[in-house]
């Protein structure tokens, strides 16, 4: 998430990006968002669509972000089968 991102959504976060830059970074951002954060369901995994549908909710940059990173762990997926 940037820092304009955070401003206009008026999140609780400091106004800084929070962006994945290093090769781990970005693994942990595209894993966490399969998984909730609440205790009760936290285990179960979100399906491909509705992790879309729920970042959309933060605009175009944050949905192509994460496509980014979707294509770049599918590619890898694919070279480890």
């Amino acid at each position: 998430m940037t820092a304009e991102e955070i401003r206009s959504h008026g999140l609780p976060l400091p106004e800084v990006d929070f962006l994945p830059v290093t090769l781990e970074e970005k693994l942990i951002t595209y894993a966490d968002t399969f998984y909730s954060k609440t205790p009760a369901v936290m285990r179960n995994e979100k399906p491909f669509e509705k992790v879309v549908r729920s970042i959309s909710k933060h605009g175009t940059a944050a949905v192509a972000r994460l496509m980014a990173l979707h294509e770049m762990w599918q590619a890898v997926d694919g070279e480890c089968k």
